[in-house]
């Protein structure tokens, strides 16, 4: 494996939450355009689940990942939703959570 990997969504795209992101490697950036800003819209829209991390100590484990400049909008259940070890952390720098109508915005 790689020391990480890094995911660019393409700037000014909306795409469709019912396709759900699901990381699979350790230290996994994920941006919005080049530089990871909210600016560039990269929204996922829709769905029941926008992100699912799962990770338990049985599997391969997903332990660093990182989120940037996304927008999460519209779930209908969690924008990210989370079965993970101790070890998985995730973090989630300049997103943003809109217009979700389910039980919450991370769970």
């Amino acid at each position: 494996p790689h020391p990480f990997y890094v995911y660019t969504l393409c700037p000014q795209t909306t795409f469709d939450g019912k396709y759900r992101l699901t990381p699979l490697f350790n230290n996994s950036t994920f941006l919005c355009g080049r530089h990871g800003v909210s600016g560039d819209n990269c929204i996922i829209e829709g769905g029941q689940i926008q992100v699912s991390i799962i990770s338990t100590p049985y599997d391969f484990p997903v332990k660093d990942l990182y989120f940037y400049g996304i927008t999460f909008s519209k779930s209908t259940t969690y924008g990210v939703a989370a079965v993970a070890s101790s070890e998985t952390r995730a973090e989630f720098h300049d997103c943003h959570w809109k217009e979700g109508t389910g039980e919450s915005a991370l769970h």
